[in-house]
């Protein structure tokens, strides 16, 4: 009787989440509708609107609840109603993969560009479904995941999973996406709306991590974002820029050194927050593998600063815990950084540029990469970081800054961007720290 009740609750409770979500996305749909009638009716004056003028809401759907409660193997479960009806249990691999799927249509049918690289986003929702995998390194991670996909590909082509006679789809596992066959994306978001819930509290953050407070996913929907200088703002933005597996290039213009140049154990030293410390760790690894190149051009000025004294006697650029010996080995950290790291590069320059810019290019796509450009700001020049940053997709933006910008201060003649006059600069202000000591706040 107890189990016979639970399962009525159960199921009670998955038709209740699919009417709210239903609800929610029928009340999305009135409000587009009566915006675009408001821009219509001001657009035209005193002109009479006509059903035909009106655009047509999306006439399919697609819902999709995951939750749990399912048997011992397969601990998941998934409704999917609308263009495909079907009632799965899933094992903690399998959820991963259609939760990431269906979350990637989801944002496409929002007008977005989809999960940036769905095999990485399918390992971090597996390793918060099943804590086996958690604890897995990278190498046999990628190998269940290699696996879990192929027979995934068979599964939906045996089951018929995505097969219907409204919006033809297929899965596609070399970019582990759900392809749409249609000419273009602008017809998946004007046809259908894909909907994916859960009350299930791991699927719930795996959704709001994967999408909702993504500030990349974010950027690349809406196009423009404010981010703020929080851990889940600036420091996290900067993570998703480098935490996949595509190559990525950073032209950094900055008028303070950046973290991504400090040594890990120094960023320790200092308490950097956790995003700071994994973003310096893929940067290293991604030096190694060539995946990741990063431009850092920097005010001589600025440079210099790494051994300036304030009135108290702390450095100006480090939290007081620093002493003479840490800021010697992370000047010796970039001697290395410049004499073996082909794809790290530094440039000094007395060219003045009075904020930070960062552009971003990412190689996510076989014929065009993406681009991101990051207008920074800090409200001070000591070690505390307010930062706050507006960010913009686009390729003609990311190339107007290195045409007008970059170039202009890479042509500077005070600029050094030989590595053999750079590591020359940054050894005489290690000399000079070791022989003289500090800079003095009024020195030059």
């Amino acid at each position: 009787m107890a189990d016979e009740l639970k399962q009525t609750i159960e199921k009670l409770a998955r038709e209740i989440h699919g009417l709210r979500s239903s609800t929610d996305t029928l009340s999305r749909r009135i409000d587009t509708l009566q915006a675009q009638v408001g821009s219509l009716r001001s657009d035209g004056g005193s002109g009479t609107i006509t059903d035909s003028e009106l655009p047509a809401p999306p006439s399919l759907r697609l819902d999709a609840i995951f939750s749990g409660g399912g048997t011992e193997r397969k601990p998941y479960r998934l409704a999917l109603d609308g263009i495909v009806s079907h009632r799965l249990n899933l094992s903690s691999i399998r959820a991963a993969i259609l939760l990431v799927l269906l979350l990637d249509l989801q944002d496409r049918s929002e007008g977005g560009r989809g999960v940036l690289d769905p095999v990485q986003s399918i390992g971090q929702a597996l390793k918060v479904l099943d804590e086996d995998a958690a604890k897995l390194d990278d190498d046999q991670l990628g190998n269940n995941l290699r696996v879990a996909i192929y027979r995934f590909d068979v599964f939906q082509a045996e089951s018929k999973l995505f097969v219907n006679d409204e919006f033809p789809m297929r899965f596609e596992p070399k970019t582990c996406r759900l392809e749409t066959v249609v000419e273009s994306e602008l017809e998946l978001s004007s046809n259908v709306v894909v909907r994916v819930t859960s009350a299930h509290p791991e699927f719930s953050t795996l959704i709001d991590d994967l999408l909702t407070s993504s500030p990349l996913s974010r950027l690349r929907k809406q196009k423009a974002i404010y981010v703020p200088g929080i851990e889940t703002g600036v420091d996290r933005l900067l993570l998703e820029l480098y935490d996949h597996n595509y190559p990525v290039q950073q032209v950094a213009v900055l008028y303070r050194p950046s973290m991504q140049s400090f040594p890990l154990e120094l960023l320790h030293r200092i308490k950097a927050s956790e995003p700071k410390i994994e973003r310096v760790t893929l940067l290293n690894e991604g030096y190694k593998s060539g995946r990741c190149k990063f431009h850092e051009i920097l005010p001589r000025s600025a440079f210099r600063d790494l051994i300036r004294v304030k009135q108290d006697g702390s450095f100006l650029l480090y939290p007081p815990n620093i002493t003479t010996d840490d800021i010697q080995e992370h000047l010796g950290h970039v001697v290395r950084m410049l004499s073996e790291v082909e794809h790290y590069r530094l440039t000094l320059t007395d060219a003045f540029a009075p904020f930070h810019i960062s552009t971003f290019e990412l190689k996510s796509a076989p014929v065009e990469s993406e681009y991101f450009t990051l207008f920074m700001r800090r409200d001070r020049r000591e070690f505390s970081h307010d930062e706050t940053l507006f960010a913009v997709e686009g390729r003609s933006v990311k190339e107007s800054i290195t045409g007008q910008v970059v170039s202009w201060i890479l042509a500077h003649p005070s600029t050094a961007d030989k590595r053999k006059d750079v590591i020359a600069e940054v050894k005489a202000v290690s000399r000079r720290l070791k022989e003289k000591g500090p800079l003095l706040p009024e020195e030059k």
